[in-house]
């Protein structure tokens, strides 16, 4: 058996559930897979959604997979902070206390507690990275033409994207799937997330997060497994710029056994065969998902019960197939 713990793309969303890579995944080692995918989880948030479940749900072999933008979820406590608008996007986090982790827990823990968010913002503020290096930043506030300038490379060329965008409309002369003012917020997003893999104490805190899960893993007998799955975004950047995020695979690899799904994916000559095909959140379609299922089984195969072991992509002698 095979337990799958992370954020969208583990939890495959925009396919049937016969179209899943764990769907794949079983087929392929003929055990049972277990999808405990959670959408914009963080790698924070599954580690400890694996703590709290794995005594209810042991497997042999734990996946903990995430998209490169994790390592921006990691950093914050209110997502409104880093993806304006996203006013419940409540969450825990770890911070670094002697180069060891610290859970801060998620305060906004009850249904009440959403209707007094003010009492609460001294915490969020404390502990969310971008509440001041990315919300402050961009606040607008009186007299508006000094804080407009003040982040002028941000605010000038989405002013005037959005004044387009609105004479377009009003003379009808947009189409319906145009938006380029929310392609340029999401290009901003990807720079601060390239920004972050440069940054080192947001990559010691990363590392220290799997050198946690990989310790849980020895300390409750499973083998734990690192997958990294790139959006379509992050390829593209990487075919023409190299990949970002290289060094940090490199020190993950040094922890536990990762598997990196960048390059395997970069040799198709038409990557949209892969991905479904809005901006910037395509996930993975059924055809991605085969693809990708096929490479994880080839590198978890040596750690599943030899009942459950494939050879050539068959299992021998097995009786978990669901």
């Amino acid at each position: 058996m095979i337990s799958t713990y992370g954020d969208s793309f583990v939890f495959s969303r925009q396919v049937n559930n016969n179209e899943t890579w764990q769907w794949f995944l079983s087929e392929f080692t003929h055990s049972n897979v277990l999808n405990f995918g959670v959408g914009n989880y963080g790698i924070d948030q599954s580690l400890l959604r694996l703590k709290r479940e794995y005594e209810q749900n042991r497997t042999p072999v734990v996946v903990m997979g995430v998209v490169p933008e994790t390592i921006a979820r990691i950093l914050g406590v209110w997502k409104h902070y880093s993806e304006y608008g996203n006013f419940f996007g409540f969450k825990p986090r770890f911070e670094l206390k002697d180069e060891k982790l610290t859970l801060v827990r998620n305060v906004i823990d009850s249904k009440d507690k959403l209707y007094n968010i003010q009492s609460y913002l001294h915490h969020f503020q404390n502990h969310d990275y971008f509440y001041t290096n990315k919300f402050r930043k961009d606040m607008l506030y009186f007299p508006y033409s000094i804080s407009l300038t003040r982040s002028a490379r941000r605010n000038m060329p989405l002013i005037m994207a959005l004044s387009k965008k609105k004479v377009q409309k009003y003379l009808g002369k947009i189409k319906t799937s145009s938006n380029r003012p929310w392609e340029m917020v999401l290009e901003r997003n990807f720079e601060i997330v390239r920004s972050l893999y440069r940054d080192p104490d947001t990559i010691n805190l990363f590392l220290k997060i799997l050198e946690d899960f990989a310790a849980f893993g020895k300390q409750h007998k499973f083998k734990p497994v690192f997958l990294l799955m790139p959006y379509l975004q992050d390829l593209l950047y990487v075919k023409e710029h190299g990949c970002f995020y290289e060094d940090f695979v490199s020190q993950a690899r040094e922890i536990l056994h990762t598997i990196d799904l960048t390059q395997p994916l970069m040799q198709s000559n038409n990557l949209s065969n892969y991905y479904s095909s809005d901006f910037y959140g395509g996930h993975l379609n059924k055809s991605g998902n085969e693809f990708v299922a096929q490479i994880i089984a080839n590198e978890v195969e040596l750690f599943l019960p030899s009942d459950e072991q494939p050879v050539n992509g068959i299992t021998k002698h097995n009786d978990l197939h669901y």
